[in-house]
């Protein structure tokens, strides 16, 4: 089956299973392409890794920016017994 795209050119299945899959909506891959199975569609959609590694970049931060809070807090109370 050929494919004409929204610009009116002929595409390789490929290039047109790519497009769509951008998209991240599975139910819109799974039309175009013509699948039964969602579960063939998913093979199409992968994980955004630069969303996840935000994610975890932040997290990580987060636990950087807590220990060094604490390490202020000791230090604090250290430096009050000394005063005391």
């Amino acid at each position: 089956m050929d494919t004409i795209l929204a610009t009116g050119t002929q595409e390789r299945p490929g290039a047109r299973c790519s497009e769509v899959a951008e998209t991240r909506d599975p139910g819109l891959v799974k039309e175009v392409m013509g699948h039964e199975s969602l579960t063939t569609t998913m093979g199409y959609l992968h994980p955004d890794t630069a969303a996840i590694k935000a994610v975890i970049d932040r997290r990580n931060q987060q636990k950087v920016n807590d220990g060094l809070a604490e390490e202020k807090v000791i230090e604090q109370l250290e430096q009050q017994k000394y005063v005391m």
